[in-house]
């Protein structure tokens, strides 16, 4: 008997790792909720971390990325690649960033990429998050996506401790 619990204790635990590796995915996320996910990146990613939003109801996805932290500032990057599925809008996009005060790049790509649009967010953190708020809107509504558009989000790279202790005491609390 004692044999068969501490095999089912050893199941459940492998169990327990095996899940604990997959990434997190929140379904059904609607584009007007990225937002806290937006917020997310800054307050507890390392640079590097990542947050990719799927669309559900056909090709297509939004990325951001944080590319440097420090004391309340940050540096989030936007990209969105040129290919079959967003290549009849893709200048489009261009053009609305422009139009809304962004600063894009469009690289060139590789592949089955033709092109590659980077948008660059840096300066202190609520107004970062706002603009990447913004952004992510824009770009959805110029691919041509419903606001009604649902994503799943997934989330990538390593997580920092104490990041939220290091905000409470840079806000005085």
């Amino acid at each position: 008997m004692a044999i068969w619990i501490l095999l089912a204790l050893l199941v459940c635990l492998g169990a327990f790792f095996w899940f604990g590796r997959r990434p997190v995915v929140h379904r059904r996320v609607a584009l007007s909720d990225l937002h806290r996910f937006v917020a997310s990146l800054p307050a507890q990613m390392a640079p590097g971390g990542f947050f990719i939003a799927d669309r559900e109801t056909g090709p297509g996805f939004l990325q951001l990325a944080l590319r440097d932290y420090g004391h309340m500032q940050c540096t989030l990057e936007f990209g969105l690649p040129e290919t079959d599925w967003s290549a009849e809008r893709f200048d489009a996009v261009v053009a609305g960033l422009k139009s809304a005060r962004f600063e894009p790049t469009v690289d060139h790509g590789r592949g089955s990429v033709s092109r590659f649009l980077r948008v660059v967010i840096a300066g202190p953190e609520p107004h970062v998050i706002q603009r990447a708020d913004q952004l992510l809107a824009l770009a959805a509504r110029d691919l041509g996506w419903s606001e009604g558009v649902r994503f799943r989000v997934k989330f990538g790279g390593a997580i920092v401790a104490g990041r939220a202790l290091e905000r409470l005491r840079a806000r005085g609390a």
